[in-house]
């Protein structure tokens, strides 16, 4: 199970990889795959989206003694030709493609809503826990999602008439969880740029993000070795500038091995990152050769943020906005995240409150 590329990771995607890691011990003959699943759910606190085409009546048998949760979905997930994939703090089981599939999926919506404005974005990401009731129809679900954000639904003819089981999400973004509901049809989606369409489409394969990378000399053998290993169906080079096309959890291989995490002398994770206070939120971020304003602009609408750039920036010819920047942090404070993605570009980011102003660093 991976987890997704490029954002500012949840506090329930945070919760769930630490579920993940807890051991269970679970002795099951010909038990239903819904009910050793709900088993799961409710001792490991691990919500679980099992795909519509899954028989949830499916005879399961597993024998685990202190085995990780994870390992113990994936054994399960194994037995019905399924795969588990960890997605926006639940784990979703069904087809194997869709499985893979899902993040990239994710991160393909979520690029749609790049032209919106800032609140109207915020609003799409905005996390929320939501109780589906039993008998709920998808298309139902796709408008009481998308209503409220002002988007009308194009294309739900495209989704059979069905009927649901009742359902828990942790805190998930409305986008997120519209192409989880979607997936299960082969279905996928994307806003209008005005936002207020969203299209509901056949999904197109292969499934693939398309990056721009920055490859020096040095780092090609390992890139290729890495790619050697990946479903990179488009490898487009033009002297340092590699353009790949991938899926997002391929990207984040990309991303770590091109900049690893910093470490401390001999390879120790670094110590000096201040520890957390209570209630504060941590971030993980790999990010490659983005815009500094697009990347900003994202995490201001996921933490309600207001970013604001200093007008001498805009005649800099080193570049404000426009100035491209990588990064690869984990579990860093909001003033460690933007000190890791702003300092190499030469820039700096002074804070009151929920307003950040971005000057050139003097």
């Amino acid at each position: 199970m991976g987890r997704s590329y490029a954002h500012a990771r949840s506090a329930a995607e945070a919760a769930l990889d630490g579920a993940l890691q807890r051991t269970a011990t679970v002795s099951w003959q010909n038990q239903e795959l819904a009910a050793a699943l709900a088993r799961i759910a409710a001792s490991g606190g691990v919500a679980v989206w099992l795909d519509r085409r899954v028989d949830p009546n499916a005879a399961v048998s597993l024998r685990a003694d202190d085995q990780r949760l994870r390992d113990v979905l994936e054994q399960l997930a194994a037995q019905r030709q399924c795969g588990a994939q960890a997605y926006r703090g639940l784990v979703y089981v069904g087809p194997p493609q869709t499985a893979e599939e899902l993040l990239t999926l994710s991160e393909l919506a979520r690029q749609s809503l790049a032209p919106l404005p800032p609140a109207l974005r915020a609003k799409w990401l905005a996390p929320q826990r939501r109780s589906l009731p039993r008998l709920a129809e998808p298309r139902r679900i796709l408008s009481e999602l998308s209503t409220p954000n002002g988007a009308a639904v194009r294309g739900g003819e495209l989704v059979p008439h069905d009927l649901w089981p009742a359902r828990q999400t942790p805190p998930m973004a409305a986008i997120d969880l519209v192409v989880l509901v979607l997936a299960g049809f082969d279905l996928t989606c994307e806003l209008s740029p005005d936002g207020r369409e969203l299209f509901v489409r056949p999904i197109r394969r292969p499934v693939q993000i398309v990056r721009e990378y920055s490859v020096g000399e040095g780092q090609r053998r390992r890139i290729e070795s890495l790619l050697e290993e990946m479903s990179v169906s488009e490898v487009a080079r033009r002297r340092e500038r590699w353009t790949i096309a991938a899926r997002a959890e391929e990207h984040e291989q990309l991303a770590v091995a091109l900049h690893p995490p910093r470490s401390a002398p001999g390879g120790a994770p670094r110590s000096d990152r201040s520890p957390p206070r209570a209630g504060e939120q941590r971030f993980s971020l790999i990010v490659e050769n983005q815009p500094a304003g697009k990347v900003l602009d994202q995490l201001a609408s996921q933490l309600d943020l207001a970013i604001e750039w200093d007008p001498a920036l805009a005649a800099d010819a080193r570049g404000g906005r426009d100035a491209l920047v990588s990064c690869s942090v984990e579990q860093a404070s909001l003033a460690e995240l933007l000190e890791a993605l702003l300092a190499p570009a030469g820039l700096v980011a002074e804070r009151q409150g929920q307003r950040i102003t971005v000057r050139r660093a003097k």
